[in-house]
């Protein structure tokens, strides 16, 4: 039996064990940009199982780089978002992960109405 070698380009090195590596594209269909940060941008985004609306923030692995804290960070984050389950706290649906990217799929608030508050009000 000869074993079939692997394309050292086909493998990559997981750094969050619970995500799937699925396409997120097979469970959910992506909308527009809702945010950006310094490590990830949000889109919007819809479940195909049920229509149920959320948000997905993608992480660019490239932007954490192998610093250990900023990993540590990252999986702790998760780590945490995933135990919680309170009405105050965005809840954690799930993660995926491809060579490039860690995607979290968060619950989408529209903050919309505490914006228009806060204008209102001048602060909150």
């Amino acid at each position: 039996f000869s074993k079939k070698k692997k394309n050292p380009s086909d493998e990559w090195r997981q750094i969050i064990p619970c995500a799937s590596r699925e396409p997120i594209e097979s469970k959910y269909t992506i909308g527009e940009q809702i945010g950006k940060g310094g490590f990830a941008i949000v889109n919007k985004a819809t479940r195909i199982s049920d229509g149920l609306v959320v948000a997905v923030k993608k992480v660019d692995k490239q932007l954490v780089g192998d610093y250990s804290d900023d990993i540590q960070c990252l999986r702790r984050e998760i780590e945490n978002m995933s135990k919680l389950d309170h009405i105050n706290v965005l809840k954690l649906y799930e993660v995926f992960e491809t060579r490039e990217s860690v995607i979290m799929v968060i619950e989408y608030v529209d903050g919309s109405e505490l914006f228009q508050k806060i204008i209102e009000r001048g602060s909150f």
